[in-house]
C-alpha cells in the first residue's frame, strides 16, 4: 500500500492491540491505529477518523463485536470489517460473514492479517469502481432516456419486418398517436396510400446498414397528412445478422410547402414575364387570349384557364379562350359561378379546397367531378371598368396563396389594359416605350424626351448617370428571380419617389437605370462655388448613393444595395440624346472594368490607354522578374491589445513607375487571369514569411491571404492552396479571406471547397461582409469562422448611429454562429472604442500599423507589444469599468 492507512480496532486486551500493530506493520503496511473498547467511543471514530478498514475482537466487555458489526454497516457501509478473535467458531464467523464481516483471523494464526487486510481492502476498493461505474451507466441511461424523450424527433425501433419496438413520445406531437398504441404495428399501416407502394425504400436494404434523407407522407390520427423525413441504421447481433432497425423522423411538412411555394411562385412570376412578351408581341386579341392561356398552363403549372369577356351588347360574360387537361366544355366551367362572382364583387373570388364545406360556391359537382378542387377568378379591371375574367383551376388544393393571387393581379393588369386598347394600338405602343416591370421609360423613349431636353438647355448644364445594382446576379441566384425583379420594382418606385419629374427616369434592362441631374444643381450642393467636373460627378453619385442608404424589404429580407455609376455631362461630353446616353454607359462600363464606384466619361476619355497597356505588358513578366512583394498589416486584439494575426497585402515594384496601387493592377491581373498563378505566390511566400518568423521567435500569429474568384473557381483549388501553404510542415497558420459574391457565384461548389480547407485547420474568413447579400439560412451552413466588417461601416459608425447598429448586429450574428469578427480601416480610438463596447474581436487600420513590408514585421510585433514605451497611447481603448 503506498498511502498510510486510517484502521479503527476495536480490543479491550493492550497487548492484543499492540501485538495486531506489530503484525501489521511486519507485513510493510503503514497504519494510523486508533483503538476504542466501548460502543460511543467505536461511534466516534467513524465519525471522526473515516477508517479505511476496521478490526474487530468477537467478544468484549462493554460490548460484543456482532454489535459493532451492526453499527459499522449502518455508519460505514462501504468499509471493510474483519473480525480477530480467539473465541469464534467456525458457526459464530459463518454468522458474521453473512452479516456483512469481509472476513475473520484466529489470534492464533495473525501471520495471515496482513494479507488479509491487503485483500479486503482490494476487494472494497473494486467493489467501489464497480458501483461508480453502474451509477455513471444509470446516469448516462436517464439522460439518454430524457435526450430522446424531450427530442422534437421521433425516435422509433422496429423489428425486421418493419414492427415497432420502441417509439419516444414526440409521435404524439408530430401525428397524433400515443406510443405505447403503436408497438407491435407495421409503420406501413400509418403511410398515406400512395406512399405504401414505395415503402420498401423506408428502410435499408438488405445488405446496407445506412439509410439517409428517406421522404415519405403520413396520415396522422386526425386524418391529416405530413411529411417526414428519416434516417435509419440497421441493428446487427454479434454475429453480424440483422435484428431490426433504429431511426429518427423529422416532420418537414412546413419546409416542403416552402420550397414548393417557391418554386412555384418563380414559375409564376416567368409565365408573368412571358405574357408580357406576349402583349409586345401580339396584335391580334385572339391570337394574345390563346398565348395568355397557353403560357398559363405551360409555365404557371395550372390545370384549366379559361378568359371570359364581357359582351358590350348584352353586358355578359362569354369566354373566349381557354387552354388545360380535361374534356369538360368552357361553357360547363363558366356554369359554375365563380366568374361572375368575381365580376359582381370587382375583386378576386378565390376557392382553395372546393372538397371543404365551409367554402360558400354553390354547383362545384362540375369541378370536383373533372379533379379541380382549387378555383381563382380575377376580374380583368382597366380604369376600375372591368371588361372580362380570367379563371384558373388546380388539381391541388391550396395553390392560391396571398403571393399567388398578387402575381396574377398583375398578369391580369396588364392583360387587361392590353385588351382595352389593342384595337387602337395603344397598348403596343405603350409597351414599347415603357418597361412593364417598372413602368418608367426605356431606352427609345428616354432619348425622345432627352432630345427635347436638350434642345430646351442652351447655356445649362446636366448630367445623363447610368447606373447599376451590384450583385443582382448574386441576389438572382440566391433568393430566385422573382425576387429580383420585385427588387427593380421597389427601386424604381424609390427613384419615382424622390424624383419630383418621371420623365428624367429609365429602365435600360437588367438593373440598369439612367437618370438626369441638373449640373447647376450639383455645383449649388458644393457650398455654393463653381464645381469641378470631378466635384460634380462626385456630388452626383452622392445625390444617386443617398436614395440606397435604407435596405429594401422583401420577404423579410433587407436586401442593402451599392451602385456603379457612370457619368455623362452636357454639352461637353455629347450635345445629342443618343451621345449622352451612350457615353454613359461607356463611363458605366469602365466602372465596372476598374471596380469604380463611378467613372466621369471625361475620365473614359483621358484615360491614358497606351501608358495602360504598357503597364499590362510589364505586368505580364513581373513575376518571373521577382518584382512582387508582400506587405503586412497587424490584426490587434481589442480585448488584450495583442497582435493576433497579419493580413497578407501584395504590391508590384514596377523597374519603371515605382510601387504601383493594387487598384491599378490587381483587375489586369484578374482580367488576364494571371491572378491564378500570382495568388498562388503569395500563399507560398506568405508560409515562408510566417515560418521564418517562426524561427527566429517572433510568430505567435496567423496570416491571411486573400482569394482571387478565378482560384476559388478552379476544381484544383483544395489541392493548390494545400499545395502552397504545406500544412504538414508545422506551423502552417494561413488562412485565406473571400468576399460574399465569390460564395454567390457557385455556392454549392464553394462550401464544398470551403470545408475541405476548414478540415485541415485553414481558417477561413468573409472578407467586407455586409456588402453581400449572405441570407441567415446560408450564413449557417458556410464553413466560415470569421467575418470582417467592412471599412465603410466602421468609419461612418460615429457619425452614422444606424451604421453603429449594423456593426453592433453582425458581431451579434458572428457570435451566434460560433464566429470572431475583425473591423477593418480603424483609424481613430473613438472607433475602436466603438468597437470595444459591441463586443468585437480584433481590429486593423492605420490606427496601430500601416501594411509594411515582411521584413519590418518584427519591429512592428516589438512596437505593438503591451510592454513597449512606444506603443501608440490610442492604439487599445481602455475597457469600461
Amino acid at each position: 500500500m503506498d498511502k498510510q492507512l486510517k484502521l479503527v480496532i476495536v480490543e479491550d486486551v493492550d497487548t492484543d492491540a499492540e501485538l495486531l500493530a506489530w503484525y501489521l506493520a511486519r507485513g510493510g503496511l503503514d497504519c494510523l491505529i486508533h483503538r476504542v473498547q466501548t460502543e460511543p467511543d467505536f461511534i466516534s471514530a467513524l465519525h471522526d477518523i473515516g477508517p479505511d478498514l476496521i478490526l474487530s475482537d468477537f467478544s468484549l466487555p462493554q460490548f460484543d463485536g456482532l454489535r459493532a458489526l451492526e453499527i459499522a454497516a449502518q455508519q460505514v457501509p462501504e468499509t471493510p470489517f474483519l473480525f480477530v478473535s480467539g473465541t469464534i467458531g467456525e458457526e459464530r464467523a459463518i454468522n458474521a460473514l453473512r452479516r456483512g464481516a469481509t472476513d475473520y483471523i484466529l489470534k492464533s494464526n495473525l501471520s495471515r492479517l496482513a494479507a488479509a487486510v491487503e485483500r479486503a481492502l482490494r476487494e472494497a476498493a473494486l467493489k467501489a469502481g464497480q458501483r461508480h461505474s453502474e451509477q455513471q451507466l444509470r446516469s448516462s441511461e436517464q439522460q439518454l432516456r430524457a435526450t430522446v424523450e424531450t427530442s422534437q424527433d421521433w425516435i422509433w425501433e422496429t423489428d425486421v419486418h418493419g414492427r415497432f419496438r420502441y417509439c419516444s413520445a414526440a409521435v404524439a406531437t408530430m401525428l397524433g398517436y400515443q406510443p405505447d398504441a403503436l408497438i407491435g404495428q407495421d409503420f406501413r399501416k400509418y403511410l398515406d396510400d400512395d406512399e405504401r407502394v414505395a415503402a420498401t425504400f423506408l428502410l435499408p436494404a438488405e445488405g446496407q446498414l445506412h439509410l439517409t434523407g428517406a421522404v415519405a407522407r403520413w396520415r396522422g390520427a386526425d386524418g391529416q397528412l405530413r411529411w417526414l423525413e428519416r434516417n435509419v441504421v440497421t441493428i446487427l447481433d454479434e454475429s453480424g445478422q440483422a435484428t431490426g432497425f433504429r431511426g429518427a423522423d423529422r416532420d418537414i411538412t412546413l419546409r416542403r410547402d416552402q420550397d414548393l411555394r417557391l418554386r412555384r411562385l418563380t414559375r409564376t412570376y416567368r409565365m408573368l414575364s412571358s405574357t408580357s412578351s406576349a402583349i409586345l408581341r401580339l396584335r391580334n386579341r385572339g391570337e394574345l387570349l390563346d398565348e395568355v392561356c397557353r403560357i398559363a398552363v405551360q409555365q404557371g403549372g395550372y390545370d384549366r384557364i379559361m378568359v371570359s369577356l364581357i359582351d358590350p351588347g348584352t353586358e355578359i360574360l362569354r369566354p373566349r379562350a381557354g387552354a388545360g387537361t380535361g374534356s369538360v366544355p368552357l361553357h360547363a366551367l363558366a356554369a359554375v359561378g365563380v366568374a361572375e362572382r368575381a365580376m359582381r364583387q370587382r375583386a378576386p373570388a378565390v376557392f382553395n379546397d372546393l372538397t371543404s364545406e365551409r367554402h360558400t360556391l354553390a354547383h362545384t359537382e362540375v369541378l370536383l367531378a373533372h379533379g379541380y378542387p382549387a378555383v381563382a377568378a380575377l376580374p380583368l379591371l382597366v380604369d376600375g371598368t372591368i371588361i372580362g375574367v380570367i379563371t384558373l383551376f388546380s388539381a391541388q388544393c391550396n395553390v392560391f396563396d396571398e403571393a399567388e393571387i398578387g402575381v396574377l393581379l398583375e398578369l391580369t393588369a396588364n392583360l387587361g389594359f392590353a385588351l382595352q386598347y389593342l384595337e387602337k394600338d395603344e397598348a403596343v405602343h405603350f409597351l414599347s416605350y415603357f418597361d412593364s416591370l417598372t413602368g418608367l421609360a426605356k431606352r427609345p423613349l428616354f432619348c425622345q424626351r432627352l432630345t427635347t431636353r436638350t434642345a430646351a438647355s442652351v447655356g445649362r448644364n446636366f448630367l445623363v448617370i447610368a447606373f447599376d445594382l451590384q450583385k443582382l446576379g448574386a441576389i438572382n441566384d440566391s433568393f430566385g428571380r422573382y425576387v429580383g425583379d420585385r427588387l427593380i420594382e421597389k427601386v424604381a418606385a424609390r427613384l419615382k419617389a424622390a424624383c419630383p419629374d418621371p420623365e428624367c427616369l429609365a429602365h435600360l434592362g437588367g438593373g440598369t437605370f439612367a437618370m438626369v441631374l441638373d449640373a447647376t444643381g450639383a455645383a449649388a450642393a458644393n457650398a455654393g462655388s463653381e464645381a469641378s467636373a470631378g466635384d460634380t460627378g462626385r456630388l452626383s453619385q452622392n445625390v444617386v448613393s443617398r436614395l440606397f442608404v435604407e435596405p429594401f424589404e422583401i420577404d423579410g429580407e433587407a436586401l442593402r444595395l451599392a451602385i456603379r455609376s457612370g457619368i455623362a455631362l452636357y454639352p461637353s461630353d455629347g450635345d445629342t440624346a443618343d451621345a449622352l446616353v451612350q457615353n454613359a454607359e461607356a463611363a458605366l462600363k469602365a466602372a465596372r472594368e476598374d471596380s469604380e464606384s463611378y467613372v466621369l466619361y471625361g475620365m473614359v476619355t483621358q484615360r491614358p490607354t497606351t501608358r495602360s497597356l504598357a503597364l499590362e505588358a510589364r505586368l505580364a513578366g513581373a513575376l518571373e522578374r521577382g518584382e512582387f512583394l508582400l506587405h503586412y498589416q497587424p490584426k490587434i486584439s481589442i480585448a488584450s491589445g495583442a497582435v493576433e494575426g497579419f493580413e497578407a497585402l501584395l504590391r508590384w515594384q514596377d523597374s519603371q513607375d515605382g510601387l504601383v496601387p493594387p487598384s491599378l493592377f490587381v483587375p489586369l491581373l484578374e482580367r488576364s487571369g494571371a491572378i491564378v498563378e500570382v495568388g498562388e505566390w503569395v500563399l507560398l511566400q506568405a508560409a515562408r514569411d510566417l515560418r521564418r518568423w517562426t524561427a527566429s521567435g517572433s510568430a505567435h500569429f496567423r496570416v491571411a491571404v486573400n482569394v482571387s474568384p478565378l482560384q476559388l473557381r478552379r476544381r484544383d483549388f483544395v489541392e493548390r492552396v494545400m499545395r502552397c501553404i504545406e500544412p504538414n510542415k508545422q506551423p502552417a497558420g494561413v488562412d485565406i479571406e473571400i468576399t460574399e459574391s465569390m460564395l454567390m457565384q457557385d455556392i454549392e461548389l464553394s462550401i464544398g471547397k470551403l470545408a475541405e480547407l476548414r478540415a485541415a485547420g485553414i481558417g477561413v474568413a468573409i472578407d467586407d461582409f455586409g456588402t453581400g447579400y449572405s441570407s441567415l439560412r446560408l450564413l449557417g451552413r458556410l464553413p466560415v469562422n470569421t467575418l470582417k466588417i467592412d471599412r465603410s461601416f466602421v468609419q461612418s459608425m460615429v457619425d452614422a448611429p444606424k451604421n453603429l447598429t449594423l456593426v453592433s448586429t453582425i458581431v451579434s450574428l458572428a457570435r451566434a454562429f460560433g464566429m470572431q469578427t475583425v473591423a477593418e480601416g480603424v483609424e481613430t480610438a473613438e472607433q475602436l472604442q466603438l468597437l470595444q463596447q459591441v463586443g468585437c474581436d480584433q481590429a486593423q487600420g492605420f490606427l496601430f500599423a500601416r501594411p509594411a513590408p515582411s521584413s519590418e514585421v518584427p519591429a512592428v510585433l516589438a512596437r505593438l507589444s503591451p510592454q513597449s514605451p512606444s506603443r501608440p497611447r490610442a492604439a487599445i481603448a481602455e475597457r469600461p469599468h
